[in-house]
């Protein structure tokens, strides 16, 4: 085994962790916003057809991964001597990250269906690239921040919780946007409201973006010199093709392997639930604007609140314990979604004349939200424990290849649950641009809707239990590099 010579643990601060948190907020809000809205924007109030905004979507996810590996490289064996590895690329991710955000939501309404097409697929790659810019380091520094098994865990679980109310405030800010005007007496249909929310979402990366930056600073000389004492004898790869083999062999590693293939299927159960969510609560379900964004908190507000429980359950067990436990209770909220599709009928008539039968609907939502949590939080920490035992291994520093990975692993579900979505949106008969839907619509927008949650809740339980590392292996790696 190659010897490290890092003996201390790192221990990272309450206001540190609080620090990456909120730049994970700004952040995810502007991703969220493009995750759970976009499909909707473009196919619904920008009469795009749901294919064609599928397929935009995928050519951002085929940019990175064509972008990912190179970055990934240079984050891992960057030697800045002021910023450190990370902390320069999350700057610049910072920047271009608030112009493209307010791009993307600028599609010129009066532009012919394929113009609109060609304006998605830049604007897309621009965002997506300046999305990876950011995550891709800022996941690495959260990984190498810290060598202690429980407290990656802990990091994790505080980025979660904002990452998660990051996911959120699109929400509460477009209720509050979206409000009835004449032109536009359902606010949802209305396109200045989601420039509007770009707008804001801008704002909010560039504030607390900069405070993480201020906020973690100070480890930049440790990491630097950890860095610098654990250099590896052979030089890095050089050269495109090595980078690229260097990138992806990473995913040999059959811990890691399960990770990426485990987060990367049952991830997609968040966009079933989120962005086709949006479709189905207003044509199935017959929501009010009020109604949906309340139901939207209330997911959200679980998976926050869940957070202390996945951490308590991995501390007191192991983290594959507890993220098997998230993913079952999602797996329970997906059945109790799918009684509610098939009493609708009933909950909608009651609730057109009871705004209390909302609780019905909320419930489901709920359960899928508390179980869905831990993936915001444990897969990560998992690659935290992953990265230890390959540097252990091979004296290689591979955080931001393996954060890379992850990022890309992530941003490819979305694209995949929603070219799928786009797909079978424009199958069904769905028409684009329009107030209303037919019945046989409506309700395969309720079967897509609860079948494609189970499925890939069930699929990444199958993938995540080929995870073999145990706490004990880390921790027996780790006394080693702490005695050497």
């Amino acid at each position: 085994m190659a010897k490290i010579i890092e003996k201390k643990f790192a221990t990272v601060k309450k206001s540190q962790k609080i620090a990456m948190g909120i730049g994970d907020l700004g952040y995810c809000l502007i991703s969220s916003a493009f995750s759970t809205f976009f499909l909707f924007f473009g196919n619904v109030v920008m009469g795009i057809p749901g294919t064609l905004v599928g397929i935009a979507i995928a050519c951002g996810t085929l940019w990175e991964a064509v972008a990912e590996p190179v970055l990934g490289y240079f984050t891992d064996n960057n030697k800045d001597r002021f910023f450190g590895r990370r902390h320069g690329f999350i700057i610049l991710g910072i920047f271009f990250m608030a112009a493209a955000n307010i791009f993307v939501w600028s599609i010129p309404q009066a532009w012919g269906i394929v113009s609109k097409f060609i304006y998605l697929i830049v604007g897309i790659i621009l965002l997506e690239s300046c999305h990876t810019l950011y995550a891709t380091p800022s996941n690495a520094l959260s990984i190498d921040i810290s060598d202690d098994y429980n407290e990656r865990s802990s990091i994790q679980s505080y980025k979660s919780v904002f990452y998660i109310a990051g996911m959120l405030l699109p929400a509460l800010l477009l209720g509050y946007l979206q409000r009835p005007t004449d032109a536009f007496p359902d606010g949802r249909f209305n396109p200045q409201s989601y420039l509007n929310l770009a707008y804001l979402g801008s704002a909010c990366v560039l504030i607390f973006g900069l405070f993480m930056i201020l906020g973690t600073y100070s480890h930049v000389p440790r990491l630097i010199g950890n860095a610098q004492r654990n250099a590896d004898e052979d030089k890095p790869p050089s050269g495109i093709k090595a980078i690229y083999k260097a990138f992806f062999t990473s995913i040999k590693n059959k811990n890691f392997r399960s990770i990426v293939l485990g987060y990367s299927i049952s991830m997609m159960a968040s966009t079933f639930l989120i962005t086709l969510g949006f479709h189905t609560l207003t044509f199935t379900f017959k929501t009010t604007s009020t109604q949906m964004y309340l139901l939207i908190f209330l997911l959200f507000a679980m998976t926050i609140l869940g957070q202390p429980l996945w951490l308590w359950i991995s501390i007191k067990t192991e983290k594959k314990k507890a993220l098997m436990v998230g993913l079952s209770t999602t797996l329970v909220g997906s059945g109790l979604l799918f009684l509610m599709f098939l009493f609708r009928a009933k909950i909608n008539a009651i609730l057109a004349s009871n705004g209390f039968a909302l609780i019905f609907m909320a419930l489901p939502l709920m359960v899928c939200g508390l179980g869905i949590g831990v993936l915001f939080s444990l897969p990560l920490a998992l690659v935290g424990d992953t990265v230890i035992m390959s540097k252990a291994e091979t004296n290689k520093e591979k955080a931001g290849t393996y954060a890379g990975f992850m990022t890309l692993a992530y941003k490819g579900s979305q694209a995949i649950g929603q070219l799928i979505i786009g797909g079978l949106l424009d199958a069904i008969g769905f028409r684009e641009g329009s107030y209303a839907q037919s019945p046989g619509v409506e309700s395969a927008l309720g079967w897509m809707f609860c079948i494609g949650v189970a499925v890939s809740i069930i699929g990444g339980i199958l993938a995540f239990s080929k995870f073999s590392l145990k706490k004990e292996d880390v921790n027996a790696v780790m006394e080693k590099i702490q005695d050497a």
